[in-house]
């Protein structure tokens, strides 16, 4: 008897992404082809576009799932008891979606729709207004906004922080620096 097909799309779609996470690994996310990871899964072309849309579509699910397991260990991580802290606390994010130029113009994309890379960053945010809403809701942070305003704050200052960091290629940017200082100001209360 032959496998039911539903059963049988799951595991092509599972084979063609663990060939494009295995060519990830080697070459980058950038230098990712459709034809290499056909051919590393072992099956047509037209296969690959039965599962995904094109190529940004397949990568833009490896990228999600590397920034959900980001979050899973921020959520089990000791809130952030600094505006520093909070900005070093989302490093391993910043160094994800600034890998490669391709990475962060594609989590840039892909954050303004509905997909899986808009979901983890919602997810983000939810992470971070529970955090404001508890640790940071109280002096000597600002209580004078909403912590899902605060959340939303902090995410666009970690998208310019990124931005101006893979904007200077060969120049030493540190975008943890960059968030910090502006994490800061914005935590503090005004004067």
């Amino acid at each position: 008897m032959t496998e039911p097909i539903q059963r049988r799309a799951r595991a092509t779609r599972a084979n063609l992404i663990a060939a494009a996470e295995s060519i990830v690994a080697r070459e980058g996310f950038g230098a990712l082809r459709v034809e290499q990871v056909v051919k590393a899964a072992g099956v047509a072309k037209g296969t690959f576009f039965t599962h995904f849309a094109d190529k940004d579509v397949l990568i833009e699910q490896l990228v999600a799932k590397r920034i959900s397991r980001l979050l899973d260990a921020l959520q089990t991580t000791r809130r952030p008891s600094s505006a520093k802290a909070l900005a070093a606390t989302l490093g391993p994010i910043i160094e994800l979606l600034t890998c490669e130029r391709y990475v962060f113009d594609l989590v840039q994309r892909a954050s303004l729709a509905d997909g899986p890379i808009a979901e983890a960053l919602s997810r983000l945010d939810i992470i971070l207004t529970g955090w404001f809403g508890g640790l940071f809701g109280a002096p000597p942070f600002r209580t004078d906004l909403d912590p899902k305003v605060m959340a939303e704050g902090i995410r666009a200052f970690t998208l310019m922080a990124m931005a101006r960091h893979v904007a200077r290629p060969g120049k030493a940017t540190d975008p943890g620096k960059a968030l910090a200082a502006q994490v800061e100001a914005f935590l503090m209360p005004p004067a």
